[in-house]
This record gives C-alpha cells, sequence and structure tokens, in this order.
C-alpha cells in the first residue's frame, strides 16, 4: 500500500512540474490532461512551431 501511494504522490508531483515547464514557462502547451481517454497518464498537444524551436534551442547550447 506505502507503495501505491509513493507512485500516485510521483505522478502527482511530476504532473504538475510538466504543467508549470510545459504550460507556463516554455508554453509549449495551452493545456495538459491528467488521466486521459487514451489511458495515458498525463497528454498534451504542444505547439509545433514553438517545440521545434526550442528543440533546435536544446541541441545548440547541449
Amino acid at each position: 500500500m506505502a507503495q501505491a501511494a509513493a507512485g500516485y504522490e510521483y505522478l502527482i508531483n511530476v504532473s504538475v512540474w510538466l504543467a508549470v515547464d510545459l504550460v507556463l514557462a516554455s508554453r509549449l502547451a495551452q493545456q495538459l490532461i491528467l488521466e486521459s481517454a487514451s489511458e495515458d497518464d498525463i497528454e498534451a498537444d504542444l505547439d509545433e512551431l514553438r517545440a521545434a524551436a526550442a528543440l533546435r534551442r536544446s541541441t545548440a547550447t547541449g
């Protein structure tokens, strides 16, 4: 039971940080859906132009 609770807490933490990054910081998505209809834990539709620009920046600096 403790492992299940820890896994659930981890999912909440990851979801919050991912939402902050994708929606607020990098503005790559307008919304995030938790437990979507596709049964994935988390789902986001990325803005393709911004995502491509972010990928170019990360590969150029990394």
